[in-house]
Order: structure tokens, then sequence, then C-alpha cells
């Protein structure tokens, strides 16, 4: 009898998946984040997930019942399509849901070792793949995409863009200049500059595509899988693991290494755009790997006074590590990526204590 087919306890905690799909849910609402969450609407990814784990487990053994009620959800949010989406847009976005929900179901149906996150990466690229097919043998397809993306991406940040341009145009702003004209002359200075950055992020978004909606893929995938274990014991694989433990196959720097080399290399020029999606997607992997080990050697102390202290540092340094965002970033990084090779928290575990 595999794993799969061995009844087991459902994951206990609801706290950490539910402060997940809280952020989740809520991330595209900020308002230059559009671009970075490809699917507005986060739950047409984040149901058929569930169904589709649901499902999966069904076949091993889980209960039907899990898995018609979640089926019967992922249907109708498919359905309801995303709201106020451009019928283009809602087509290519209710495609992309569907497709990668059934092969990540697929592929877990498939006799496997693989954990939960060499799953997502096979169902991802695979999805990507049938997507990038269909899009070239689309007339036009790659830049009817690009235009719809494009569209989208400047009808979500629009209202953020008309605050800023009619930012010294009201009587609040006169009187404002008027007592405090350092402040008035800062903020101007401030709009002009988030005025040019909000010019190029539409275009920025679409050569972005691949690797902000693989990204949002897989962040829909995890939750998906953590919520389907809470609610199900028929296990599709091992529970996911805590951010300090996180960590992949050593292979995937491979993704930054050829990332490097399309964008460094002159005769891969007309590459750049894929270099750039490769070095976002697998940068994204690895900076999560850095935090991950920051975390590990982050541990609290078991008991006393210490831990609260240690609790208080952290919140500190989670505050410097926000609004240094570009180093903190930078850094977590080039933890990660030398995690390949040094392995500091399995060396940190065989230190003697």
């Amino acid at each position: 009898m595999t794993d799969a087919t061995v009844p087991a306890p459902r994951e206990r905690g609801w706290l950490k998946p539910l402060l997940a799909l809280a952020a989740f849910v809520l991330f595209p609402l900020v308002p230059v984040a559009p671009g970075a969450a490809p699917v507005g609407q986060t739950m047409l990814l984040l149901v058929p997930a569930v169904a589709a784990c649901a499902l999966a487990a069904w076949r091993n053994g889980g209960r039907f019942s899990i898995a018609l009620i979640w089926t019967a959800l992922a249907v109708w949010i498919v359905a309801a399509g995303p709201a106020g989406a451009s019928p283009g847009s809602d087509l290519l976005t209710r495609g992309w849901a569907v497709l990668l929900a059934a092969t990540f179901g697929a592929i877990c149906l498939m006799p496997s070792e693989r954990g939960f996150f060499d799953r997502a990466v096979l169902a991802i690229a695979t999805t990507g793949a049938v997507a990038l097919i269909a899009i070239a043998v689309t007339p036009q397809g790659g830049e009817r995409v690009a235009s719809l993306v494009r569209d989208q991406y400047t009808a979500g940040i629009a209202p953020v863009v008309t605050f800023w341009e009619q930012l010294p145009r009201g009587p609040e702003w006169r009187d404002m200049a008027a007592g405090n004209p350092a402040l008035a002359l800062y903020l101007l200075a401030t709009r002009s500059a988030l005025l040019e950055m909000f010019a190029t992020l539409p275009d920025l978004a679409t050569r972005l595509l691949p690797s902000l909606l693989g990204l949002e893929s897989m962040a829909a995938l995890a939750l998906g899988w953590a919520l389907y274990h809470r609610l199900g014991r028929a296990r599709l694989g091992p529970p996911l693991s805590p951010l300090r433990e996180f960590r992949f196959a050593d292979h995937f720097v491979w993704g930054i290494v050829g990332a490097l080399a399309i964008l460094f290399i002159p005769m891969f020029a007309p590459l750049r755009t894929i270099g750039l999606n490769l070095l976002v997607f697998f940068g994204s992997l690895y900076l999560l790997r850095g935090l991950g080990v920051a975390m590990w050697f982050a541990r609290a102390p078991a008991l006393g006074a210490g831990r609260a202290l240690h609790r208080i540092a952290m919140v500190w340094l989670a505050l410097l590590a926000v609004l240094f965002l570009p180093v903190s970033g930078s850094v977590a990084f080039a933890v990660g990526l030398g995690d390949t090779w040094a392995d500091w928290r399995r060396m940190n575990a065989r230190q003697p204590t």
C-alpha cells in the first residue's frame, strides 16, 4: 500500500493557512500589484487547485463528498469567470486555471515519490508549454495576449495614476503647500518619480507575464495542497515543510545560470525576455530559500526571557528588512543561491550542541 492510500490524521493548524489565504486574496488589491498577480481573482486559481487535490485523493481512497463539493465550487467559479475582465482576458484566465488544475491533479494521480514542489513545477511547466503552443498556432496570438495583459494592467493601476496626476490641483493641496512648502516639494518629486514608474509598468508586466503567472500558480497550488490536507485524510504526499526547511533540488541552479547567460552574452540578445523571466522565477525561489535559511538560524530559544527578547529582535529585523527591501531581498537571494553548495542548515545540524 502506497503512502497516498494510507489514511492519516488530517494536518493540524489552521492559522498559517488562513493567514496565507488572506494574503493571497488581498494581494491583488494592492494598487501596484495587478502585474505581480496576473490573475486578479485569485480564487479562480485556488478553488480548482483544491478540487484537483480532492479528486486525486478520492481516486486514492479519499472521501467522495469532499471531492464533489470542491469540484462543484470549482465549476461554479470557473463558469462565473473573473469579475470585470475583458472577454479575451476572461477566456485566457479561465483556460489557464482549468488546465493548471487538471495537469496538477493528473500528476498527483501518478505513482511517484515526488513531493509537492516537484509536482507543482512539473504542472506549471506542462501548462506553460501547452499555453505557448496554443498561442503559437493562433494567428497573432502573442500580440493579442500582450495587448490584453497591457490593457488589464493599465486599467488596474488607473485609479492610482489618476490620484497622483490630480494631486496638485485641489484646494487641499494649495492649503498644504502654503503651510508646508518643503512637504509640497517632496510630494511633487515623489509624484514625478511615481508617474514615470507607472508609465513603464504595463510593458514590464507584459514582459514578465510568464514568470509572474508561474509564481502565482505555485502559490495557489501550495495553498490548495495545504487546505486539502486539512480537510481530507487521504494523503497525496508529504506535508508542506515550514519555510525554514524550504529547499529544492540543486539542479534548479541551472535556471539561474541560463538566465544570466541569456542576459549578459550578446549573442543571446533576442532571447532576453526569456532570460528575464527565468531570472524572476528561479530568483524568487532562491530568495524564499534564503529566507528559509535565515529563519533556520533565527530559531527562538526554547524557554524563558530569552524567547521574548528573541521575538522582539526578530520583529525589529523584519521591519528593517521591509524598509530596505532591495538590500534584504538581494541578500536573501545570495544566501539561498549559496545554500546550493554550502547547505548551511545541514552543516549547522551536524555541529555538536
